[in-house]
């Protein structure tokens, strides 16, 4: 310390003036006496007057009104500072801190070792006073282990040192008194006094225009939302929900959904009617009691007349929503006798409206082939019913019955049917043997009266032996086991015509004659298909499957195993006999196919 240092301690008065209490003690953050929130301290620093330094320093902290050390908040020095010149500089803070030695580990977490990491830049110019006048020091109720403290009076303090040299104290460190202030439920503002009166200037301060702001956290409270549909909000008491017109005994659901835009969960949610005719309008679904901030949860209502007519009610539901508890909305439905459409239409083909339990029969299919129904499915509603969607849910679709197995549902089919709307459900028929077949649709939906419903399905097949014969006779015995495959007769080649094909692509599937042959090898006996194929094919292709069930193809591989001679047909073809790359187990059948196909 040079010769000019001094250390200079001031007691000052320590009357304060309470400004404003902003607020009563409403709905706020408060946990047994443990408020959250934060204090804000304000302050300019002046010169120290006489003997001014050329750097200013300060620091700030935080005790209870008992004098208990809480935690540093604030501290401003040169980068270049050691834990001994902080303590030479601000004596008063490091015995609040409970230290008569360099920075000990207390609980603001400042110690020796990081003496020089927390330091900010050193202020300028001198003649102002510290660097970013005035000052803002914020506290948030906590202590250095992030717990929230008892709410009651706490102090605020500032220290002030200025220097000449390296690091020579110059005045020493100035002190506020506490600059007291109550943590609480209540905001509040305090003004203490200008403080720190030295000899020069006459009658200047070094700490004024100084404020403590405490300002205590809302609480987090539930706020309940009603949407019908989801999307559109409802407004307690003022909103009304129509169910459109229903056939007496019928029923139509709604679905309502609460949502909590708080920020404390909502509790004690229930849903209860009353009014003209409540009896008419039922929770089918109730809601979760309990709704956690920003989630939400869904109840229904069905609306089902008991007498034709105008039909009301009102709805509640009940939480802890401090504002709209409960939330009220009207209910309305009209109640009808008769001639109003059903909610669900199903037709085949489109325009030809179905009577649950009808017959749909396919066209008649040969082996390997398939045939294909589409069943229109309409939502009859209006669009919309008082503003109020009601969609047609087809919930399940199911093939029963003897032959089930060779009828299926193919593609996708929309599920959630708007009013006015429609879908296709598409059935396949794949017979896997000959003779007639039968199985039934049944849709499953949320239309009223109408689930299930049904749809008796037909469809016949056969073996189709014109496309060739075995040969030899040892074959002839045993290709009742290895069932035949037809090729395209004239139908298909209408069709092929109609989808563009070439004649060349025609004309090489009229000449194939394809037909099955049982080949002994090694003692084992494979099926085989002799079929004639162009010496030329130029852009046809041929392919010749396999199938263990006539579902399931996969190509024979390549190269194939072929049995004896190719034989020229002399027309510019050749006649080849493939057999199947694997024989044929006793009691097991083996199918064969030949595909033609024209690359582009």
């Amino acid at each position: 310390m040079n010769s000019q240092s001094a250390l200079y301690f001031f007691r000052f008065f320590r009357e304060i003036s309470i400004v404003a209490v902003l607020g009563a003690m409403a709905v706020l953050s408060t946990v047994d006496g443990q408020t959250a929130g934060s204090a804000t301290l304000t302050a300019t620093l002046n010169d120290l007057g006489a003997g001014s330094g050329s750097r200013h320093y300060a620091v700030g902290w935080l005790t209870t009104s008992s004098g208990t050390f809480v935690t540093t908040l604030w501290k401003q020095g040169a980068s270049s500072f050691t834990s001994s010149i902080w303590t030479q500089h601000f004596p008063a803070w490091e015995t609040a801190r409970g230290s008569s030695t360099a920075l000990p580990a207390a609980p603001d977490g400042y110690t020796s070792a990081t003496a020089t990491s927390y330091a900010a830049t050193s202020p300028s110019p001198p003649t102002t006073g510290i660097a970013s006048n005035p000052i803002h020091i914020s506290w948030n109720g906590k202590d250095a282990n992030g717990t929230l403290l008892p709410d009651g009076d706490y102090k605020f303090f500032i220290e002030y040192a200025e220097e000449f040299g390296s690091h020579g104290t110059d005045t020493g460190g100035l002190t506020t008194a506490g600059l007291t202030w109550t943590k609480g439920p209540a905001a509040s503002t305090v003004n203490p006094p200008d403080q720190g009166t030295v000899g020069s200037p006459s009658g200047g301060f070094n700490f004024t225009n100084m404020s403590v702001v405490w300002t205590p956290a809302a609480a987090a409270v539930p706020v309940i939302a009603v949407e019908q549909p989801a999307g559109t909000a409802l407004t307690s008491g003022t909103s009304t929900v129509g169910f459109g017109s229903s056939v007496v005994g019928t029923a139509v659901p709604l679905v309502f959904t609460i949502r909590n835009t708080g920020t404390a969960s909502l509790t004690g949610v229930a849903v209860t009617m009353d009014g003209t005719n409540s009896a008419d309008f039922t929770v089918t679904a109730s809601p979760a009691a309990t709704v956690v901030a920003a989630g939400t949860t869904t109840f229904t209502v069905s609306f089902n007349p008991a007498a034709s007519g105008a039909r009301t009610a009102a709805l509640h539901i009940a939480s802890n929503d401090a504002t709209h508890n409960p939330f009220n909305i009207s209910l309305t439905g009209t109640g009808t006798t008769g001639g109003v459409a059903k909610m669900m239409v199903i037709e085949q083909p489109v325009g030809t409206v179905l009577t649950s339990g009808d017959t749909r029969s396919f066209p008649p299919v040969t082996l390997l082939k398939s045939a294909t129904l589409a069943f229109t499915v309409r939502n009859t509603l209006p669009v919309p019913v008082h503003g109020n969607v009601i969609h047609l849910r087809i919930n399940k679709v199911t093939i029963s019955g003897p032959n089930a197995s060779e009828f299926r549902v193919t593609g996708s089919y929309v599920k959630k049917i708007n009013p006015g709307a429609s879908t296709m459900i598409h059935v396949q028929f794949t017979p896997k043997s000959a003779g007639p077949k039968q199985a039934v649709l049944t849709i499953l939906s949320n239309a009223p009266g109408q689930s299930p419903y049904t749809v008796r399905l037909r469809g016949n097949t056969s073996i189709d032996d014109s496309a060739g014969n075995e040969t030899g006779n040892k074959n002839a015995n045993k290709t009742a086991a290895v069932s035949k495959v037809a090729m395209p007769q004239a139908s298909t080649a209408s069709a092929l015509i109609a989808a563009g094909a070439s004649p060349q692509l025609l004309q090489s599937i009229a000449d194939a004659g394809p037909r099955f042959v049982m080949a002994g090898i090694n003692g084992q006996e494979y099926p085989a298909l002799s079929f004639q194929r162009l010496k030329n094919p130029g852009s046809l292709y041929y392919v010749v499957e396999e199938s263990s069930d006539m579902l399931d193809w996969s190509p024979v591989p390549i190269p194939w195993q072929v049995i004896g001679p190719i034989v020229d047909e002399g027309t510019g073809g050749e006649r080849l006999t493939v057999r199947a790359s694997t024989p044929v187990p006793a009691g097991k059948q083996h199918f064969l196919r030949l595909r033609v196909e024209e690359t582009p």
